[in-house]
């Protein structure tokens, strides 16, 4: 989420050609007006704690074993690992 709004802004801002203390002015009003969006969880994302109190995926799969817990680190560092090396 947060990368996308990052895109979409600087289209617009280097699209409209805004620069010097306009572009920062504009960049810290974002910041900040996205800041209280996002941890007064305004969004739904969790605030600034995150996505928290997992206990299945998509009502499937129970999360609170240990070997449940071991397979998503093992995905994790896979994914992590396959994304270094691209």
């Amino acid at each position: 989420m947060p990368g996308l709004l990052a895109f979409i802004f600087g289209f617009l801002a280097f699209r409209s050609r805004v620069t010097g203390v306009y572009l920062s002015i504009i960049t810290q009003a974002m910041t900040y007006a996205l800041l209280l969006a996002f941890f007064r969880n305004d969004m739904s994302f969790g605030g600034n704690n995150g996505l928290t109190d997992f206990k299945d995926i998509l009502g499937q799969s129970d999360l609170r074993p240990q070997h449940a817990r071991r397979v998503l680190f093992a995905a994790s560092a896979i994914a992590l690992a396959l994304a270094v090396l691209a």
